[in-house]
């Protein structure tokens, strides 16, 4: 039987939620165990068909948010350490093609995530994002409980 290639890139998908921040802990150590390379990131969804005066309103406040759960993860990184990248995606369709476009296009070979979102809404054990990724994703897929 043969060996399965460690990965050597891995994408951390967050959005500040307890179940994304213990992945993140958890996905953080794993790369450390495997000496991958590390990429944390953040999808901010903006509302499908907004007005630009609108999204000039929420932009400053979800890239704060967005910089603050990255700045977290990084020093967790650096505690653990090692080096992170942090990115900031947006999208005004979908978080999970937006995870899985970003992994394809860095040629991400793990993508580690948290079961349930800030949205608060669990799908039956599974989150609905944890859910689409794994469904979607081209590369193998870590969900952290």
């Amino acid at each position: 039987m043969a060996r399965e290639k460690m990965p050597e890139r891995v994408l951390i998908a967050v959005d500040g939620s307890p179940s994304s921040l213990k992945a993140s802990s958890y996905g953080l150590n794993l790369s450390k165990k495997l000496g991958s390379k590390v990429t944390a990131a953040y999808v901010i969804l903006f509302p499908a068909g907004a007005s630009q005066k609108l999204m000039d309103e929420l932009k400053p406040e979800l890239m704060k948010k967005a910089r603050e759960v990255l700045t977290g993860v990084d020093e967790n990184a650096q505690s653990v350490g090692i080096e992170m990248k942090g990115e900031i995606l947006k999208t005004d369709t979908s978080i999970v093609k937006a995870i899985v476009d970003f992994a394809e296009s860095e040629n991400m070979e793990l993508i580690v995530l948290g079961t349930k979102g800030t949205d608060g809404i669990p799908k039956m054990l599974l989150g609905s994002v944890a859910a689409g990724v794994v469904t979607a994703a081209r590369c193998p897929v870590l969900v952290v409980r």
